[in-house]
């Protein structure tokens, strides 16, 4: 049985900071959710599941966060009206109790963010389902008035027990919007398991697997929060769903990019040039250096790494020769190489060197072990290529510090390229 102060004429009601907080949350979900679908592409019913979930989850985690710092912190919530009339008969401290449907206030501001100013009676619609006044439920703390306002201040020593009853209609937006971010976010979620299942039983296998440690980490999350004290579950769990919202642009765009950086490999690995560089073809158009350089898988062998500074054709062969690989003999370098589109689009003063620089610098990244350097004579004499002194040799050094590298060999026996017609 709920035991709750007894209110009283002059005592001060409140909407809290609920609805301000879910409305906040929610536009920043919305904006994450907008950022989501144009990071990756989606459209039609992906993106607006990616939207709602982005708006379920940010007004939410909104709620949460301002119910935890309220609890945590005591914060005062602002009044918006006072209750004006009583019991003629009945009195609690010298002031007339307060009774459903026949007690009210005097008007309502419905701040922060609830409803337009009310002027008039705002009458009470909650109050003890055992305990009357004036044969009404007598109304304590906490009891709603019928524009979804709370009584906020009470008796400091008369309790009224028993469960609460409502006795009219409450226009309560604040619990509305909650349920309704509830539903769309459950309508999201549903949303995204039906599409990943129409994806395969893998991608809906992955998906039931996130969701359940989504689940356990948010509980998890709860129980530390509730072993530091009162309010803390709601801030903490809140925090950590604003993060995943606000993080999800970032998440799902790196997301996008592993994905395409397997297909593009496993295309390459199948000889599908020309499907890979499908892929790449928006990045290539769009002039996305970055965006094509992050999707090449360059990664090479233990001791068959070979870098190169002239010579390309000569410098594969020997590398294959010994059993290495050049950058151009990586999943990734297979499709940018010789490709006529992208020398075209990004020539090599407008992208060009910036392209192959970036790629060149995350091969030798991932160099390991014995490392061969093959350079013609002439480019040997200048220490290498532009690409190999400005990309390639900081990794390099970088590699032999950290001790990924064991050795580099220089070969500046590379034959120069033939004439061009």
């Amino acid at each position: 049985m709920a035991m709750e102060p007894a209110a009283r004429v002059e005592d001060e009601i409140a909407h809290g900071y609920g609805m301000l907080a879910m409305v906040g949350g929610a536009l920043v979900g919305v904006a994450a959710g907008v950022a989501v679908v144009g990071a990756i592409g989606l459209t039609g019913g992906l993106a607006a599941v990616a939207i709602a979930g982005a708006v379920a989850g940010g007004g939410l985690a909104g709620d949460q966060i301002a119910s935890g710092l309220e609890t945590i912190f005591n914060l005062p919530e602002p009044t918006t009206g006072v209750l004006t009339i009583g019991s003629p008969n009945v009195f609690v401290n010298g002031r007339a109790a307060i009774r459903a449907e026949l007690s009210s206030a005097g008007g309502c501001s419905g701040a922060p963010f609830n409803h337009f100013t009310m002027s008039g009676a705002v009458i009470v619609r909650e109050g003890s389902a055992s305990v009357f006044i004036n044969g009404q439920p007598a109304s304590r703390l906490k009891s709603k008035l019928m524009c979804g306002a709370h009584i906020k201040s009470a008796s400091p020593d008369v309790l009224i027990g028993g469960e609460t009853v409502q006795t009219g209609f409450v226009f309560d937006l604040e619990a509305w919007t909650r349920s309704g971010l509830q539903i769309l976010g459950i309508g999201a979620l549903v949303g995204a398991g039906v599409f990943a299942a129409m994806a395969g039983a893998a991608a809906f296998g992955a998906f039931a697997g996130i969701g359940a440690l989504g689940y356990a980490g948010m509980e998890g999350v709860g129980m530390i929060g509730d072993a530091i004290g009162p309010g803390y579950r709601d801030l903490l769990q809140g925090l950590v769903g604003m993060g995943m919202v606000v993080s999800g642009p970032k998440l799902a765009r790196e997301g996008s990019i592993a994905s395409e950086r397997a297909k593009i490999t496993e295309l390459s690995n199948q000889g599908k040039i020309a499907d890979a560089r499908a892929i790449l073809q928006r990045h290539v158009d769009a002039g996305d250096v970055d965006g094509i350089v992050r999707r090449l898988d360059v990664s090479s062998p233990r001791d068959g790494g070979h870098l190169r500074s002239g010579n390309g054709a000569a410098a594969k062969a020997e590398a294959t020769r010994t059993g290495g690989v050049t950058l151009e003999g990586t999943p990734g370098g297979r499709v940018i190489d010789d490709w006529p589109d992208l020398g075209k689009k990004l020539p090599w003063d407008q992208g060009g060197k910036q392209l192959w620089g970036g790629a060149s610098r995350n091969y030798t990244k991932g160099l390991s072990g014995d490392v061969r350097v093959l350079q013609t004579p002439k480019k040997a004499a200048l220490g290498g290529g532009d690409i190999f002194k400005e990309y390639e040799l900081p990794e390099l050094d970088k590699g032999l510090r950290s001790g990924r590298i064991t050795g580099i060999t220089y070969d500046p026996t590379l034959p120069e390229p033939p004439p061009r017609p």
